[in-house]
């Protein structure tokens, strides 16, 4: 009985240890769950991939993109079910940059089934020439020639592009259960899409330099172009205040610049260390350009046009034998195009200073009776209590008064500007905008370039 009693009692020992310890969920609580294998980057993000795909087929039928139709919604959702990946969840993208330059990028995707994944790699291949190799015993997919590299798990897919695939591989592959890396657990608890298809956020030692903490990103767009919604996180409290209005310039047919900022910028001259001042002096040092100067002059608000071209007529002198052949000295004047060129800045009563330290230091000359800075056109100086103003015309022209806080600029014959919408304490809220049209016609074929 007492052999009976004893068997009893040690299986149900043996039992109730079995249901507290359930080792059969050992193993499954080892492995990394997919937020786990999230690689670390400089920039992050999520995309909505179907969503995305969606706002863009406007944009794809405007420019008549010949391969518009691989492109839509459908396409892509019933193309990445048939190779396994789920498209529904959202897809998480990442880039690292280095002096400013992208040094390389890549995305994780949510896998459904793994077993199809080697159908789409082999339908990729046909487009780019894929080879495998082992690497920490696992396959790997790659195109040397263009830094292309895939892999994938049970629920995960890496596509990678860069030079460093074999340590991102390694952080991924040999991830650990509930270690999100902190910089992707921040960014996962406090970013909602919002009917958003992307958001991204930006930090980075090229940031922290400038004593800015982070860049957060969203993504519009319409037929014609995209923008992105930023907000620009310093670390200390934000030394300038936006005004009401302020002195603008009108955008004409050739301005390939323009810039309109209505500011008070007095915080900035006990602020050294101020994101704007030190972009300032980086910018400043190659020309000596006295930063410190021109703050204790500045009052913040700017209006600048550049582009086109303006008549102006210049006097020259010119050597000529007179009728005894001796040679004489004969002030003749020409009639020469010059670059577009208006400057008008918001100053107080030490900006005469600041006008004679740009002078000393040969930044600001007068060769004739027209001023110029370092190798600029001939331009014409306006001086009031107030302000001056820099231009090529023959007759000033005052600038209009405007709300709108923006700087557009031209590359490549495409107009980008720069909207800054509002401050808070320690936040830039802006827009910054792009059209689509030059950069479609100069890299994507369409049916109607």
């Amino acid at each position: 009985m007492r052999k009976k009693l004893a068997i009893i009692f040690g299986l149900a020992a043996a039992f109730a240890a079995l249901l507290v310890l359930r080792p059969w969920e050992s193993d499954e609580e080892d492995v990394p769950r997919f937020f786990d294998r999230l690689p670390d980057a400089d920039i992050i993000g999520k995309a909505n991939l179907l969503e995305l795909t969606e706002s863009l087929e406007q944009t794809t039928y405007h420019y008549k993109i010949p391969f518009r139709e691989f492109l839509t919604r459908e396409f892509v959702l019933l193309q990445s079910k048939s190779f396994g990946i789920d498209v529904q969840n959202p897809v998480y993208f990442f880039a690292n940059e280095n002096e400013w330059e992208l040094r390389d990028f890549g995305a994780m995707f949510h896998v459904k089934d793994s077993s199809l994944i080697e159908k789409g790699v082999r339908r990729l291949s046909s487009v780019v020439k894929l080879s495998d190799t082992l690497i920490y015993d696992q396959r790997v997919y790659q195109n040397r020639s263009s830094k292309i590299s895939i892999a994938y798990g049970s629920d995960w897919l890496l596509f990678y592009c860069g030079d460093d695939f074999k340590r991102m591989y390694h952080d991924v592959l040999f991830a650990k259960r509930n270690e999100i890396p902190p910089n992707w657990r921040a960014f996962l608890n406090q970013t909602k899409m919002d009917g958003t298809a992307l958001v991204a956020k930006w930090s980075s030692k090229d940031l922290d330099k400038y004593s800015i903490n982070a860049v957060d990103l969203r993504l519009q767009n319409d037929s014609t172009s995209i923008t992105l919604l930023s907000q620009v996180h310093q670390n200390d409290s934000i030394a300038i205040r936006m005004l009401d209005s302020g002195p603008t310039y009108a955008k004409q047919e050739y301005t390939r610049t323009l810039a309109n900022l209505h500011l008070d910028a007095s915080g900035l001259r006990d602020h050294p260390n101020d994101p704007l001042v030190q972009i300032m002096k980086q910018v400043a040092q190659k020309i000596s350009f006295p930063v410190q100067d021109f703050l204790m002059a500045w009052e913040g608000s700017v209006a600048f046009r550049q582009g086109g071209l303006q008549t102006y007529r210049e006097k020259y002198i010119e050597s000529e034998l007179d009728e005894n052949f001796n040679i004489t000295e004969v002030v003749k004047y020409k009639t020469i195009k010059l670059p577009g060129f208006s400057l008008y800045l918001a100053m107080n009563e030490s900006y005469p200073d600041f006008l004679d330290r740009l002078k000393v230091k040969g930044i600001l000359t007068k060769p004739d009776k027209r001023y110029r800075l370092l190798f600029s056109p001939p331009l014409a100086l306006q001086e009031d209590e107030s302000a001056i103003s820099l231009h090529t015309a023959t007759y000033y022209e005052k600038p209009d008064t405007s709300t709108a806080n923006s700087v557009m600029f031209t590359y490549d014959k495409t107009p980008y500007t720069f909207h800054l919408d509002s401050l808070g304490t320690n936040t830039y809220y802006c827009r910054f905008h792009i059209p689509l049209a030059r950069l479609v016609e100069t890299n994507i074929p369409t049916d109607e370039f």
